[in-house]
This record gives structure tokens, C-alpha cells and sequence, in this order.
């Protein structure tokens, strides 16, 4: 399940009038646009604003609710929304007295009433068009159904867009961001990786944590000041084997990754905390990317979980997702992934206020 919540910064408000608008804002909630899925979408409060989002893909058999439908329900529920749109995205052809997975519809529509959930729209969308399962009238939802472009310039996607989101094409493309590189790359980064690991076991610990520190805040910085800067082999693998080290890793986590950083309730009342400013959390996402990209096996989970919750922590839940799965199947038992994929599943708010 893909699943996406508001994030802990604030957040653009998005106000959700119709069918065009849900089809304009589910990929830029999602980060990507979905294929052959069914999606949800909570919507709170009197004015019905999107706040949690969770995908999954369409089972095999159109009528029948399984697992899936219990933790996608369970997901939504949490947010306590005062309704829900679903939205199902397949190729079948639209016919208005056989329409696609309406067998599915009214299944979950019939959950949602037992948990006293409304649902206020259900939308089919295919390649270039979409249709409405909740109205009837030809005028406003035509047979032949209303074109996507209609979504994508619709005011809820206009906003979304100037807040800075872009989805991708699909799924994988969202994968490639997280994807380990070429062969050559990954064993070279490796071997350079275990030869510092080595080292820093042999030397002086202390000394070898205060370098990764440095380092990871140096190259934050020089980011944040010029942009896309290359970080050299020598570079990668110093880092890699000083957040293979976990009380390395939380320092370097407490500082500058995402939620962790943010701080404690004596801090907001009036403490000094660290602080990072945009372009600074910018260069730690694309940073912890790059990192988890030029890896692979051990040495690529803990980037990969850092990424995850930073991802988290900006709302981004699909890359959030892919990018804790890469790190679990890798290493099952790593405790931190363990973590923020039970946050993810749980449909939890990165706000501490929440």
C-alpha cells in the first residue's frame, strides 16, 4: 500500500470541489500517477480539505474485498475524516450499464457507512479520461466522460503545482530515484566503504565520528550553496561507513534528518534547537538519495531509512515507501526501517502537534 500524509512543515491548503479536482491533486499527492489502482483520499473538516492519501493496487477479482481492504479502511479511519473520495484507475472500457468495479465501489462504500464515513465522490479514470460513479446526469458527466486536461488545469492542481510538486509518470519512475546504480559503481563505493570501516575500527573512534559529522555538514552546505554538487568516492564511502555505525548515524540523523531534528517542547517554548533552513533540508534529501543510489546491501540501508523518514516528514509518502522497501528487503531486521515502516502503515502525522 502506498500510502501519503500531510507534511510536518506547513502545507498547501487544497480544496477539493469535484471530480476534475481529484483527478488534478491524487498524483501530486501521491508523487506519481497511478495505474491500475484504487485509490483514497480523507477529506476533513466542513470545507472537505485532502489530508491523507492511501493507494493499493486493484485486486484480481472486482467484486470482492480482501486484507487490503481492511488495512487501506484502517488507514483512512485514523484520520477520522468527515468523507472520502475513491478513485479507481484501470483501462476497461467505461459503459454506463456495465460500468468497470462497481461491484467494488459499493462494497467499500458499505465499509465506509459501518464506519460512519461518507463517501462524497467515486471517480473511474482511465488512459485520457475520467468518469464519475456518483452522478447520473449527462449534462455535468458525459457518456463519453470528461477529458483528463480538465483535472490536470483544475484550480486544486494549479495550487499544487505552485507549491513546488511534480509527480512523476508512474511508480517505477519514482523508484529510479532510490535505484542502486550500475554494477561498477556500487562495488567500488562498497569496497572504498568496508576499507573506512576498517579503518575507523582500528583508529580512533572519536576522532573518525567528528570526520563523518563534518563531513555530512560540509557537503549539506555546499549544496545548499551551489546546487547539485558531486560527492567524490572517497567522500561516499567515509559517510557510508560512519552511518553503518548507529550512534554515528543518530547524530548525524538528530541534526539534519527531517522529524528527528525538530526540537523537543522545551526547545519551542523558548530553548535554542537546531535549525535548517530550506535549501539546507533540500540538500540532505538529495544528499541521502545520492547515497543510497551509489550502494547497495548493508551499506545502503541506513541511507535508504534516513531518506524514507526525511521523505516522510515532507509528506512524500510514496517515495517514503519505496525507499524503506528497498531497505527492509535488503536487511529485514533493521530497527529503524522496522520504525518508519510501521509510521507509514499507520497513517501517522509527522507533526509532533497532531
Amino acid at each position: 500500500m502506498t500510502t501519503s500524509t500531510p507534511p510536518a512543515a506547513p502545507e498547501t491548503v487544497v480544496r477539493v470541489t469535484g471530480p476534475a479536482d481529484l483527478v488534478g491533486t491524487v498524483p501530486y499527492l501521491l508523487g506519481f500517477t497511478p495505474s491500475r489502482s484504487l485509490v483514497l483520499l480523507a477529506l476533513n473538516g466542513p470545507k472537505l480539505r485532502c489530508g491523507m492519501a492511501a493507494r493499493v493496487d486493484l485486486p484480481d477479482e472486482p467484486s470482492i474485498l480482501g486484507p487490503w481492504a481492511a488495512d487501506l479502511l484502517t488507514f483512512v479511519s485514523r484520520e477520522r475524516p468527515s468523507q472520502v473520495a475513491l478513485l479507481v484507475y484501470d483501462d476497461a472500457r467505461w459503459r454506463r450499464d456495465a460500468r468497470p468495479w462497481q461491484k467494488l465501489v459499493d462494497a467499500l462504500q458499505g465499509e465506509l457507512a459501518e464506519l460512519g464515513i461518507g463517501l462524497k465522490e467515486a471517480t473511474y479514470v482511465s488512459a485520457d479520461r475520467f468518469w464519475s460513479y456518483s452522478c447520473h446526469e449527462s449534462r455535468c458527466c458525459p457518456d463519453e466522460g470528461t477529458p483528463l486536461d480538465h483535472g490536470r488545469t483544475s484550480v486544486a492542481a494549479t495550487a499544487l503545482v505552485a507549491s513546488g510538486r511534480a509527480p512523476v509518470p508512474g511508480r517505477e519512475d519514482l523508484r529510479a530515484r532510490i535505484s542502486a546504480a550500475a554494477p561498477a559503481v556500487v562495488r567500488r563505493t562498497g569496497r572504498l566503504a568496508h576499507q573506512q570501516h576498517e579503518a575507523m575500527r582500528s583508529g580512533d573512534y572519536l576522532q573518525h565520528s567528528r570526520r563523518v559529522e563534518a563531513l555530512f555538514a560540509g557537503l549539506v552546505a555546499e549544496r545548499a550553496r551551489a546546487g547539485r554538487v558531486e560527492t567524490s568516492d572517497a567522500q561516499a564511502a567515509l559517510l557510508l561507513a560512519g552511518l553503518a555505525d548507529v550512534p554515528i548515524r543518530d547524530a548525524v540523523a538528530m541534526r539534519w534528518v527531517g522529524w528527528l531534528r525538530r526540537p523537543s517542547g522545551a526547545a519551542r517554548a523558548g530553548q535554542d534547537g537546531p535549525t535548517v533552513e530550506a535549501a539546507e533540508h533540500e540538500a540532505v534529501t538529495a544528499l541521502l538519495a545520492d547515497l543510497s543510489r551509489r550502494c547497495d546491501g548493508d551499506w545502503a540501508v541506513c541511507p535508504l531509512t534516513l531518506f524514507a523518514l526525511q521523505c516522510w516528514h515532507d509528506g512524500e509518502g510514496a517515495l517514503a515507501n519505496l525507499a524503506v522497501e528497498r531497505a527492509l528487503d535488503l536487511d529485514p531486521g533493521y530497527r529503524m526501517a522496522v520504525l518508519v515502516e510501521g509510521l507509514l502503515r499507520a497513517g501517522i502525522r509527522p507533526s509532533l502537534d497532531s
